[in-house]
Parts: structure tokens; C-alpha cells; sequence
């Protein structure tokens, strides 16, 4: 499960780029609620010590930050966790720092060293789409830095990394930190080819098939169409890279589902249906299981409706059914309006077009799952 620190436990109104008090304790607290819908892993948006409410401009990376309760909540949380059997996963903005970081006013004001740690030139230096706040680093110079950051955290117990903004960064240098740190890799790559990252990371957020699935549903992609990315996928990737790159309906950064899917729940479902049962990692990202709206960065962001949660037409009993689920799906072809794949065991139909499937294991309006 995918959360959004400051979002998940809101404790005071606000804007939408406000801190609205979301915290670490908060999540401990709430780590029954997210094993009782099959999860085992946590992803967690930054959590170091940063200027805004989001924390991807960081000002300090061995350190939590104090809104979210500090190193000790985070230790609390960690130690938790693991004994529900469910791993973390911490999100490295490495890619840039924040402005207000001390080695970046440093590189400002002239340090011989730290400006080598930037792209300074011209009066001007490079940033993350183009974000004053967000100089980008130079891993040629500022790489052994990253990996002091990184075993840090490694040695505290946290079990993998997202790397953030993945595909700004050199694949060589993402190979290097794989190696020295032993510990999984998953890269952020959006518009780009995952084959480039296949031997630098040990996954990546599978954006390439995130796009046309959304599309597919909303009948803007043909399943044939939607097909061949996937069977490319499946003829140019190892098979360990897809199985630990990550499936999404949604994420912090693109719209809610519902909301892209027009609040079409069986359309919804139809989506979860092939994050969990398409060769991959599937993460949800937290509201998911209730359905929670949003547009664009920030709506997207939006709080936690905890009073949601105990409504009928939730999806926890759903999410948890398709987390039973075990496949490796070899074959994938199109008929019409469906895409269908399969293994040895089961055979998935999904359709943008209304069919009311009955019968299987699961099926609803637009997806059947069914035995072979």
C-alpha cells in the first residue's frame, strides 16, 4: 500500500499544499486495517526533514521529520510493522535536494566541493521540472554522499527504496547503489522505456503499462493496442524485473482512478482486477479501497475519509479476494473489446465494453476471473 504521510491522518484543515498533520503514529496505529486487506508492504512518501508538505525538497536525509513524529516514531512504526509481517519502503528524492539543503548554499556561495554536487553554471542551475526549490545532483560527484544516505536507512531496517524521479537519474550510478546496498531497488520511470533500467533496478513503477490500461477502460485504447504493450513487455523484460515492478491504478502524481474512470466502480474493479493478476507487484495507493476522488497534483492528495471506511459499497473485501490470487500470466491476445490472458491455472477477461460476466472465481460488468 502506497501512503501519502501528511494525508493519510489528517488532524487539522487546510489548503491543498498545506501540512495537515498526517504522521508516522498515525500509520502504526493503523497497520491492522492495512494487513486485514492482504497488504504486506508499506510504501511511504518521503519522511526526512524538508520545506514543504509533500517533503521531496529535503533539507536533511538522516533525519525525520518532527511533524511526523520524529526518528522515534519512525523506529515505532518500523519495529510494528515487522511484527505484523508487513516490510517498508522509504522514497528517495536523490534525484534533487531542496534549496534550503546545506550543501546546495554552500555550492551558492562558492564551496569548491559542494558546487561539483550541482549543475550550477551561468548564474542558473539545473532543477526537477524546472521547480526553483529542487536543484538536480550531480551523481558523478555527489554519489558516494547518496549512498551514505541510503545505508543509513538500510542499517535502521528498511526493507527496499523507491527511488524517486528514477529515470533522471544514470542508470550506472542506479546500478552502483543496487550492489553497495543489497537491498531492492524500485525506479520512478514515467514516458520512458523500462527496458533501459532492466539491469540497474530490480523493478520500476510500470507507468509504460499504467497509461493504456486507463485508456483501455475508458475506451480510448483498443485491446489490441493494449495488448501488444504488454506482450512486448513480456518478450524484451526478465521476468524477475516485471514481477517486482509495481502496478497501479494510481498514485500520488496522476489522478484518482475513479475520477479518470468517470466514478464507474465496475470500471474500478476491472482495473484492480489486472494490477493484481497481470505479471507484476500491485500497489494501491491509500483511499483506493474506498474509492476516494481526485484530479490532478494536488487534488489527488486529498485526506483520508476514515469515516468511508465502514460504508457497504467499500472494496475491502474485494482487494483482499484478488490478494489471495497467485498467477503467472504467459499468454495475452485481444478479441474485439477484450483483452484476455492467462496461465496454467486461470484465465483473466477484462473488456471496455459492457458484458455483465457472471460466474468464475470474481466477475462483475467489465472483468471475469475465471478457471482453466
Amino acid at each position: 500500500m502506497g501512503i501519502f504521510v501528511d494525508r493519510f491522518g489528517c488532524r487539522r484543515e487546510g489548503g491543498p499544499r498545506d501540512r495537515l498533520g498526517g504522521d508516522l503514529t498515525f500509520i502504526r496505529d493503523r497497520l491492522g486495517y492495512i494487513r486485514s486487506m492482504g497488504f504486506d508492504t508499506i510504501y511511504l512518501t518521503p519522511i526526512f526533514r524538508a520545506a514543504s508538505y509533500h517533503r521531496y525538497d529535503v533539507i536533511d536525509y538522516f533525519n525525520v521529520d518532527d511533524d511526523l513524529g520524529g526518528n522515534k516514531a519512525f523506529k515505532e512504526l518500523l519495529r510494528s510493522a515487522h511484527n505484523l509481517g508487513i516490510k517498508l519502503i522509504l522514497d528517495l528524492p536523490i534525484h534533487h535536494t531542496g534549496s534550503e539543503h546545506p550543501a546546495f548554499k554552500a555550492a551558492l556561495n562558492g564551496d569548491p566541493e559542494y558546487s561539483r554536487w550541482y549543475y550550477i553554471y551561468d548564474g542558473d542551475y539545473e532543477k526537477f521540472m524546472d521547480v526553483k526549490r529542487m536543484p538536480k545532483l550531480n551523481m558523478k560527484f555527489a554519489g558516494e554522499w547518496v549512498k551514505g544516505i541510503v545505508l543509513h536507512w538500510a542499517l535502521m531496517g528498511v526493507d527496499a527504496f523507491r527511488i524517486d524521479v528514477g529515470a533522471g537519474i544514470p542508470p550506472w550510478f542506479l546500478w552502483d547503489l543496487r550492489n553497495f546496498i543489497n537491498k531492492p531497488l524500485i525506479a520512478e520511470v514515467w514516458g520512458g522505456d523500462p527496458f533501459l533500467w532492466r539491469n540497474a533496478v530490480d523493478g520500476v513503477m510500470n507507468y509504460q503499462v499504467w497509461e493504456p490500461l486507463i485508456k483501455f477502460l475508458h475506451g480510448e485504447v483498443s485491446a489490441e493496442d493494449f495488448a501488444q504493450v504488454l506482450k512486448r513487455q513480456l518478450n524484451v523484460l526478465p521476468k524477475h524485473f516485471l514481477i517486482n515492478s509495481w502496478l497501479f491504478v494510481d498514485t500520488h502524481d496522476t489522478p484518482r482512478a475513479i475520477t479518470m474512470l468517470d466514478g464507474d466502480i465496475e470500471k474500478f474493479k476491472a482495473a484492480l482486477v489486472f494490477i493484481y493478476t497481470w505479471i507484476g507487484t500491485p500497489m494501491l495507493y491509500y483511499g483506493d479501497e474506498i474509492m476516494l476522488e481526485g484530479g490532478p497534483d494536488p487534488d489527488n492528495r486529498r485526506c483520508m475519509d476514515w469515516k468511508r471506511v465502514n460504508d457497504s459499497n467499500t472494496l475491502h473485501e474485494f482487494i483482499r479476494r484478488l490478494s489471495e490470487l497467485t498467477l503467472t500470466p504467459r499468454y495475452v491476445t485481444a478479441n474485439s473489446s477484450e483483452l484476455i490472458y492467462y496461465d496454467n491455472r486461470f484465465e483473466i477477461r477484462l473488456s471496455n465494453e459492457l458484458r455483465k460476466y457472471s460466474g468464475g472465481i470474481l466477475s462483475g460488468d467489465y472483468f471475469i476471473i475465471k478457471s482453466r
